[in-house]
């Protein structure tokens, strides 16, 4: 990768390791219509993407709409993760090495602990070739996402996630 394509000098991240988990600081501000902060909506957002540099971006865009953000990259103890954390939504990367994300996916929709958790799953497959092998998620995406329709995918899939969703 060359330093053009790096990652751009607006871009700063914090990444606070802790057993493939990371936090990210937030960064600046997103136009009002596409905030969770302007919806009054501050949840978090738990990110499952094997990239760092496509998992840094979308949390730096998360963070700058006003969510929390924890990620990983692995799908292994991604499950206990989420019960744990019970976010208010999870991005699914389904291309992961080692188990493939629609496993995963399956694993949270059928557990009574995080069954009403959304899950919106990004692929670099087309939306309808994804859609019938993740017929359980709230919505899947393509890559590249369109940032937009992600921030109103989250925002609607935030509004419906039942607060305090563990039932353990």
């Amino acid at each position: 990768m060359d330093a053009k394509h790096d990652k751009p000098d607006a871009y700063v991240e914090t990444f606070m390791r802790d057993v493939n988990l990371y936090e990210v600081a937030p960064p600046k501000t997103l136009p009002p219509s596409t905030s969770a902060r302007a919806a009054g909506v501050s949840q978090l957002v738990l990110i499952i993407e094997d990239d760092p540099f496509v998992s840094g971006l979308l949390a730096d865009v998360l963070n700058t709409a006003g969510y929390e953000v924890k990620a990983t990259d692995s799908a292994f103890g991604a499950s206990t993760l989420v019960r744990e954390l019970q976010p208010s939504a999870v991005l699914l990367d389904i291309g992961l090495p080692f188990r493939p994300g629609t496993d995963l996916l399956d694993d949270l929709k059928f557990d009574p602990r995080t069954a009403t958790i959304p899950v919106v799953v990004l692929s670099g497959l087309t939306e309808s070739l994804t859609a019938e092998r993740c017929a359980l998620a709230a919505a899947v995406l393509a890559k590249p996402v369109d940032i937009s329709r992600l921030l109103g995918v989250l925002l609607q899939a935030c509004a419906q996630s039942p607060p305090g969703t563990d039932t353990a």
